[in-house]
């Protein structure tokens, strides 16, 4: 028999983050912006009053930290708003990403589907060296 595909809650381990967490935040905001500087390579950043209101009015909407990772995720991974647009510019700061319902929506979309890719691939993968 081969192995169980992954979990729902096992999805955000697929993503490869580009720096490790060096440690799990007690606050669920700074779980969330720490997870996107890390994922979108912005070591530098500081969780200001307006990212952490944006964070934490998301928060509030009843959407959990891993909804707001996987949004972080559908950004990192959109053309567009990684700088493949008419002003070459890149538009991924976490205030816009959790700016509205809309946003977070749109980019959680996008980040499930990457991630369901990646774990068709892998299961792919399994499936095809079980057999050796």
């Amino acid at each position: 028999m081969g192995e169980e595909p992954k979990g729902e809650n096992n999805v955000l381990q697929l993503v490869p983050v580009q720096a490790e967490l060096p440690v799990e935040f007690d606050n669920p905001a700074e779980r969330v912006f720490e997870f996107w500087k890390a994922l979108m390579g912005h070591p530098r950043s500081q969780m200001g009053p307006k990212r952490a209101a944006a964070i934490r009015r998301a928060l509030a909407m009843w959407y959990t930290v891993d909804d707001l990772r996987l949004a972080v995720v559908g950004c990192r991974f959109d053309n567009w708003s990684q700088g493949q647009n008419d002003r070459n510019t890149t538009f991924d700061d976490v205030e816009l990403i959790c700016r509205d319902e809309t946003k977070i929506d749109r980019f959680l979309k996008l980040g499930d589907e990457r991630v369901r890719a990646m774990i068709a691939k892998e299961n792919q993968t399994t499936a095809a060296t079980d057999g050796w």
